[in-house]
């Protein structure tokens, strides 16, 4: 919600001011509420034997009423009444309510009958001030009256003074101006003491909380390849839950820091052992490679056939170890959490081309034929990455189709090019894949590019190498059945470079 707080501190700090504003609409409701209740009750109080002393101090009145209560008689004598009491109405009605005389001309009259269970219950004294009967000259205001009985026999009347003039409504009207300021200065004395104290509540509160927050920002912020810095916390003695709380997660970061830097301290030694023992091997290798070329071409002196079988199977051994160690030293690089590609622009379906060149003549040895099928649908066909680290992947896959598709005869590679994205794939005619991993690779599946997926088609070091390739360029790695039984593996990129 916009304008809305999000800091904890002040949603509650606009919560306390709605509570105050809250507080003064109903301080002021309720002052008027009560303030016209009782100007109303003491004003009807006041005026409890005004209709009684009038009745008194004018007998023509109940002289009049008694013979005709609606004759021109009572009807001078209310009028008589109404303009020595400007502030009252005279009615004269009867047990029904019907309204018999009055004070003022009938035509001014908007309602002809009174609720008579005010005035019952005025003369019956059993509930409390104010009774209040709606005026008939406007039915949408109740006013107090005093009431006498004009008539006890039957037909009983009564003699009824509602008062509307000023001192009712002047009264009220002049309250009226001081009820805001009242409510305004309740609201005041209340809240701003409320305001205190719940600020100093959330500072009790919320220190704690930042804490917890800043320990768990300073985590957040650690790197496993940066140097991890010792957390340092405050080691005073709390006493609140709150504070028991910040204590323990101190605790809890301080071993998260402790495992952080001895994962740091192993990592950087089983690489370092890593880079080591890859070194160590190389050197071996290459002293078995270098006395085996001594010996000369292979078929070039008088050997015994057995011994030149072995000096076959060496020579390939040495140069599978060596491959293995090359592709041991290319991961261990590109593992390497500073190591930066170089993404440039560059004909994707170009590079493909010199690479299945590359190949033909190995490929013809192994009796296989390398094809490529450039998608000629879209004349744009450049994407933005690094170069060798492509070629490297296009190696590791058409080479893979070569040496290790059993009863394969061609290798056919593809591209794909879209508006953002292009894919490569190598297709071979082989035996496909085995039946364990075929299982997985129901349709298209994907290896992830964060690590080795449920769908990946082996487990060799080539692969990881391609695996961490297409991760530092953002890239998916793909694998399905061929077309014709066979492997079908790719690779899709992103036309611009995803790391910028």
């Amino acid at each position: 919600m916009r304008g809305f707080p999000r800091s904890l501190f002040g949603r509650l700090i606009l919560i306390q001011i709605a509570y105050g504003v809250l507080l003064v609409v109903a301080f002021a409701w309720l002052a008027e509420y009560t303030h016209t209740r009782f100007h109303y009750k003491a004003m009807q109080t006041q005026a409890r034997e005004w209709a009684s002393h009038v009745l008194l101090r004018n007998p023509e009145l109940r002289t009049a009423t008694s013979e005709r209560a609606g004759g021109v008689d009572a009807v001078n004598a209310l009028t008589r009444l109404g303009q020595d009491f400007p502030g009252a109405t005279f009615y004269v009605v009867d047990e029904e309510g019907r309204i018999l005389s009055a004070s003022v001309a009938q035509d001014r009259l908007r309602e002809s009958t009174l609720d008579m269970a005010p005035v019952r219950a005025w003369f019956a004294g059993t509930s409390a001030l104010p009774h209040m009967v709606a005026d008939p000259l406007q039915p949408d205001q109740r006013r107090v009256f005093s009431a006498a009985v004009v008539r006890e026999a039957a037909p009983t009347l009564y003699l009824l003074m509602v008062l509307e003039g000023p001192d009712v409504d002047g009264l009220l009207m002049v309250h009226a101006d001081f009820i805001l300021s009242d409510s305004m200065k309740l609201a005041a004395a209340v809240t701003v003491p409320a305001l205190a104290t719940a600020i100093g509540l959330l500072f009790m509160i919320l220190r704690p909380i930042g804490r917890i927050r800043r320990t768990l920002a300073e985590l957040a912020r650690t790197e496993l390849e940066s140097d991890v810095r010792v957390i340092e916390f405050a080691s005073r003695e709390r006493r609140s839950e709150l504070d028991q709380v910040s204590r323990d997660v101190d605790a809890m970061a301080r071993k998260i820091s402790d495992l952080l830097r001895r994962l740091k301290d192993d990592d950087r030694s089983l690489r370092d052992l890593y880079a080591a023992l890859s070194h160590d091997l190389r050197t071996p290798l290459m002293v078995v490679k270098y006395n085996l070329d001594a010996l000369g071409p292979i078929g070039s002196s008088p050997l015994p056939a057995d011994a030149e079988a072995i000096l076959r199977s060496m020579s390939a051994q040495v140069q599978s170890l060596e491959r293995m160690l090359e592709e041991q030293f290319e991961l261990a690089n590109l593992q390497r959490s500073d190591y930066c590609i170089q993404a440039e622009p560059f004909p994707i379906n170009e590079l493909v081309r010199e690479v299945v060149e590359k190949f033909a003549v190995r490929a013809a040895e192994h009796g296989v034929t390398v094809t490529f099928e450039p998608d000629l649908s879209s004349a744009e066909e450049i994407v933005e990455a690094d170069v060798m680290l492509i070629e490297r992947v296009l190696d590791n896959l058409i080479g893979n189709a070569i040496r290790h598709a059993k009863g394969a005869s061609a290798v056919v590679v593809e591209t794909c090019v879209a508006a953002d994205w292009v894919e490569v794939f190598v297709t071979d005619d082989g035996c496909g894949l085995p039946a364990h991993v075929a299982e997985r690779l129901d349709g298209r599946s994907q290896v992830s590019s964060n690590g080795m997926g449920a769908g990946k088609p082996g487990g060799g070091l080539g692969l990881r190498v391609v695996e961490r390739i297409l991760e530092l360029h953002c890239g998916v790695l793909m694998a399905a059945r061929g077309r014709s039984g066979g492997t079908r593996i790719g690779f899709r990129l992103w036309r611009r470079y995803a790391g910028r």
